[in-house]
């Protein structure tokens, strides 16, 4: 099954269009790559002064042309097509001949935040090679490996793991609640105060396994 793969670099990729508006974030959306012609990357853009950003994008030397594909209230689509110095940037085609999926890939000033799935530790270390050889920061944030059941992946306990699917399918983490705390305990058959406990100690481990670093797998 692989490896689920978090990580973070800083790269050149629209950092100089992305000085003229810090708050924004670009998602790369899809990737589309030829023989003869420049990397496309379909991107979504939120968070920031699209007419600033627009007017930044010419003069980014990892931009050759864009085109705005559309607009929601406060989300803008673009057609990037990168330079020669913007495609010796990225690694979409190491990707590619390495059977990396890419799953997401946000950028801002601060760089990019990149999650794939990664055939084994093999790829994930040419992978990082390949990053090395651009002179790109790579920091691994989360490795998680897809083929071990996610109770024993997240760390829960079974008790853990069934109150959180129980609090979930209840609606109990729902905006606004759709039942309480107790509603929850009752179709568990235990005490409110074993469930809160149950609940409590199952989220940080969810957290601690997911959104902080493991420092045993840098």
């Amino acid at each position: 099954m692989g490896l689920l793969v978090e990580y973070r670099i800083v790269s050149p990729f629209l950092r100089s269009a992305l000085q003229s508006v810090p708050s924004m974030a670009v998602e790369v959306e899809d990737v589309r790559l030829f023989h003869d012609e420049p990397v496309r990357l379909v991107c979504c853009a939120s968070d920031g002064d699209f007419d600033a950003f627009e007017a930044a994008l010419p003069d980014d030397p990892t931009v050759e042309s864009f085109a705005v594909l559309g607009t929601t209230d406060d989300r803008r689509f673009y057609r990037l097509s990168l330079s020669a110095y913007g495609e010796a940037c990225i690694v979409y085609s190491t990707l590619a001949d390495l059977d990396i999926a890419l799953l997401d890939n946000r950028t801002t000033i601060a760089g990019s935040w990149v999650r794939v799935r990664v055939p084994s530790r093999d790829e994930l270390r040419r992978l990082r090679e390949a990053y090395e050889e651009r002179d790109v920061s790579f920091r691994l944030e989360r490795l998680a490996h897809l083929d071990v059941p996610a109770r024993e992946r997240y760390q829960l306990t079974e008790r853990q793991r069934e109150a959180l699917v129980a609090a979930y399918e209840a609606g109990y983490f729902e905006v606004p609640r759709e039942c309480s705390l107790g509603d929850v305990a009752d179709d568990l058959d235990i005490s409110k105060q074993a469930l809160s406990a149950r609940l409590r100690r199952g989220e940080a481990n969810l957290i601690r396994n997911t959104v902080i670093v493991d420092e045993t797998d840098k």
